[in-house]
C-alpha cells in the first residue's frame, strides 16, 4: 500500500480584532493626545484625572449641552432660510409652467425656457437635500452625537460646524489624512 502525506501549508493565522479592542485603541491613544498637549501646554501637571481637564476640543468626546443648544438655534435658522429659498424656486418654476402656453408659438426661444425650468428645478432639489442634511444634524444633536467626525470619531472644529453646520466629517477625514 502507498502511504499517502498531508501536505502542510504555513498561514498566518490573523488575531480577530473586537470592537470593544478598537474602541480602547481609540481610547487610548485620545487619552495619549490629553496627556501630550497637557505636557506641551502645562509641563508641573501631575494631575491623573484627565477626563475633567478642560481642552479645546482634543479629549472630548462630545459637544457640551449648551454648545449643543447653540448649534440647534443656527441649524433651526438655517432651516428656515433654506424653506424660503425652496418656497421661492417652487414659485418661480408653477410661474414658469403657467407661462408654458405663451412659449409654445415663440418657436427659437424654446431652449432658454427649459433651460430655465432645468435649472430651477435643479435648485429646488439641491435646497430640499440641504434641508434634509440639517434635519439630520438636528436628529444628531437630541442623540448627543452631533459634531462627531464619522470617519476618525474626533470632535469636528466648532469653526467648521458653525460654517457648515450639517458637516459630518472633519478636515482632516474630509482631505483623506489620518
Amino acid at each position: 500500500m502507498a502511504k499517502t502525506t498531508k501536505k502542510t501549508t504555513d498561514k498566518k493565522v490573523e488575531p480577530i480584532v473586537k470592537k470593544e479592542d478598537v474602541k480602547s485603541q481609540k481610547d487610548a491613544a485620545r487619552q495619549k493626545k490629553i496627556q501630550q498637549y497637557i505636557q506641551e501646554h502645562n509641563p508641573d501637571h501631575e494631575e491623573e484625572n484627565y477626563d475633567e481637564y478642560k481642552l479645546p476640543i482634543i479629549g472630548r468626546t462630545r459637544f457640551s449641552d449648551a454648545e449643543l443648544e447653540e448649534f440647534k438655534t443656527l441649524i433651526n435658522g438655517k432651516i428656515a432660510e433654506a424653506r424660503e429659498e425652496l418656497k421661492f424656486y417652487q414659485d418661480s418654476m408653477k410661474e414658469s409652467e403657467m407661462n408654458d402656453d405663451d412659449i409654445k408659438f415663440s418657436g427659437m426661444e424654446d431652449g432658454g425656457h427649459t433651460n430655465d425650468k432645468e435649472h430651477l428645478a435643479n435648485m429646488s432639489n439641491r435646497q430640499i437635500k440641504f434641508i434634509q442634511n440639517l434635519e439630520n444634524a438636528l436628529i444628531r444633536i437630541e442623540n448627543k452625537t452631533y459634531g462627531i467626525c464619522r470617519a476618525t470619531g474626533d470632535l469636528i472644529d466648532k469653526k467648521r460646524l458653525m460654517a457648515v453646520p450639517h458637516a459630518t466629517l472633519s478636515m482632516a477625514a474630509k482631505m483623506g489624512k489620518k
